[in-house]
């Protein structure tokens, strides 16, 4: 954290509005077409009578904080989530307003606590930030599903040979288990977790694979990080090509087909080569039909080449990050996949 950080930080808890987040907010708004001049001088007349006048930016930010509500539960709904089970809870950090105690405040009428659906009945159990961190629950597992671990860290170990960390994302795996790494089948000789030895082990677990001196002249098996450990009975390999659903995020130019970012996902990265199918909306989702995305529009992109699965298939291995220029300049989703 550098010294213009902790200034930033200061002046929001000392100073106010204009020096913090609300306010840097607000202008981007402004500027980037979410609020038209119109709306803006009806918010300025309204920062002015309640005595705010030089925060009329953060009063923009303050004012529409349910629209920001809706814009991104589009944004996450296109991204593969289920928008009604992610909670918005408005909380102020000055005020401590809905930190750990619910309050009311005229800046968030709209706010009713966190809503869930039970049988088909609107419930709204929770208001707090604290309360919403207690009534969260562990993403769905998927036990049944073929054994999947992307590669975290691969050690060579002498007197034990070939080790590789990862967390598993799906299925179950045992000791003396044929697994995949493409292109050998290979046995795992043993796992732990913690330094203790595992009979078994299953989705989420945090493991060690050991798979010992498997290269038939003795050698460590070369392995590297962002490879899948998959079931040889329905194993993970390089796809030929892939389609995502992507949302450009931070570009500062048109994203055209044979573009070639680094592409990651999982615990792997690689460039992989655009071609762009169509291009769409990010918030309505209305064809454009260009074939070439700009910032805050969506993409149906044909990538090549990754170890990838569908999201509906394996969600660890279904969501993409397109990195370039040194930043995020896309995230999205892989919608289909063609295998080699």
């Amino acid at each position: 954290m550098g010294p213009s950080t902790i200034q930033l930080r200061r002046k929001e808890q000392n100073g106010h509005f204009d020096s913090g987040k609300s306010a840097t907010a607000g202008h981007m708004m402004l500027e980037f077409g979410a609020v038209d001049e119109d709306t803006m001088d009806d918010l300025e007349d309204e920062a002015s009578n309640a005595g705010w006048e030089s925060s009329k930016y953060a009063w923009i930010f303050n004012k529409l904080d349910n629209e920001i509500v809706d814009e991104t539960k589009i944004i996450l709904n296109r991204l593969g989530y289920n928008s009604d089970k992610v909670p918005f809870v408005p909380i102020s950090g000055l005020d401590g307003d809905n930190i750990s105690e619910a309050r009311d405040s005229a800046d968030s009428s709209w706010y009713h606590g966190w809503s869930r659906y039970v049988n088909g009945i609107t419930e709204y159990p929770r208001k707090t930030l604290l309360e919403t961190i207690d009534d969260m629950h562990l993403p769905g597992q998927k036990p049944t599903g073929s054994f999947r671990l992307p590669i975290q860290n691969v050690c060579h170990t002498p007197n034990v040979g070939t080790v590789v960390t990862g967390t598993v994302v799906a299925g179950t795996c045992w000791p003396g288990m044929y697994v995949t790494l493409a292109p050998n089948n290979i046995p795992v000789q043993s796992m732990q977790q913690h330094h203790e030895s595992l009979d078994e082990c299953s989705t989420g677990a945090i493991v060690g694979l050991c798979f010992g001196y498997t290269d038939s002249d003795g050698d460590d098996l070369d392995i590297r990080r962002g490879e899948v450990v998959s079931d040889s009975d329905n194993p993970a390999s390089n796809c030929s090509s892939f389609t995502a659903q992507i949302i450009v995020t931070s570009h500062p130019d048109n994203i055209k087909s044979r573009y070639t970012p680094g592409v990651h996902c999982g615990t792997g990265r690689a460039p992989c080569r655009f071609e762009i199918l169509d291009t769409m909306e990010a918030r309505a989702g209305r064809r454009i039909g260009r074939k070439e995305a700009k910032n805050v529009q969506a993409a149906m992109i044909r990538m090549t080449p990754f170890c990838v699965e569908g999201l509906s298939d394996y969600s660890a291995l279904g969501r993409v990050v397109v990195r370039d220029l040194g930043r995020t300049v896309a995230v999205g989703s892989v919608k289909s996949v063609e295998k080699c």
